[in-house]
């Protein structure tokens, strides 16, 4: 417990000074640092010198996204991209060069973790060890399709919820008029996002898996990642009609928990919904954006 609250404070601490750092910077010397960084960080990861290379770097990555979006005044949506792609690119780059060249299986060590619980446990009978190995062992399997999917899943949270501690640090010490930044009432895809949206599903519904494993594994995780931010999309535009109308935005989140608590394929059944919203946004423009001023910044 104690190691983890100061991995906790060590890694805020490394977030808020990478963020601050860049944000001090110039322009120039900000991204020269920057791809100096990322390049480490692959280097270092195809190298093999640090198994856990990504939760080392994460919170200066994020730091230097932030501290870049704030001090140019980019978008909640130039952030949240730029983060959570590269973050998702750089967990499963390592996972896959792990996997591969030191025949570490990350998802099948945290298997071993569950096995080494349940063995230790004295109020566990043999045979409900047994079901949960073996649930275990289909959720595995069902796992490997979606890799870069739930790396981006877990990049994309760390990323908002970093981008809120570094917004509350920043208002409080910089003036309103050096921090702008529209947030997610503002969110919109580039058009062109709709493109891979559509192949990756006509790929995941139209091509044979047996054949072409990896072509409908690529096609699954794109639509998936895509539905996403869709999905994101979506709440924005219920946002920007709850603050158009003054309505305060912690109905949406309880109406949510409220779908969630009365089973989970309701909850699933409308998120779906509001990715379809966020799709058809495309045509709509419900919010009747400027994009040269709300996509604009985000490209």
């Amino acid at each position: 417990m104690i190691s983890l609250f100061l991995s906790l404070i060590i890694g805020l601490t490394l977030l808020i000074s990478s963020a601050n750092l860049f944000y001090k910077l110039k322009e120039k010397k900000s991204f020269f640092l920057l791809l100096l960084l990322i390049l480490g960080i692959f280097s270092l990861i195809t190298g093999f010198i640090i198994d856990n290379v990504p939760l080392i770097f994460t919170p200066i990555l994020i730091g230097a996204f932030g501290g870049i979006s704030f001090r140019l005044n980019r978008s909640f949506q130039f952030f949240i991209l730029v983060s959570s792609f590269s973050l998702a690119l750089i967990f499963t780059l390592n996972y896959y060069i792990l996997k591969e060249f030191k025949n570490i299986d990350l998802f099948v060590n945290i298997k071993g973790s569950v096995i080494n619980l349940l063995e230790e446990s004295s109020d566990v009978s043999k045979t409900e060890k047994d079901n949960i190995i073996k649930k275990i062992d289909v959720t595995l399997k069902e796992t490997e399709k979606i890799i870069p999917f739930i790396y981006y899943l877990n990049s994309y949270f760390i990323s908002i919820f970093c981008f809120y501690i570094l917004s509350i640090i920043f208002e409080k010490f910089y003036t309103k008029n050096e921090i702008n930044i529209n947030g997610i009432d503002f969110f919109r895809l580039n058009d062109y996002f709709i493109y891979p949206f559509i192949c990756g599903w006509l790929i995941v519904l139209l091509v044979e898996r047996e054949e072409y494993n990896s072509i409908v594994n690529i096609g699954l995780n794109v639509s998936l990642i895509l539905s996403v931010l869709y999905l994101i999309q979506a709440i924005g535009i219920i946002k920007f009609y709850f603050r158009k109308r003054k309505i305060p935005s912690i109905f949406l989140t309880m109406l949510l928990l409220i779908v969630f608590l009365f089973g989970m394929e309701y909850f699933l059944f409308i998120l779906i919904m509001l990715s379809g919203l966020g799709v058809i946004d495309f045509w709509a423009d419900f919010r009747q954006l400027d994009k040269k001023n709300t996509m604009g910044k985000m490209t």
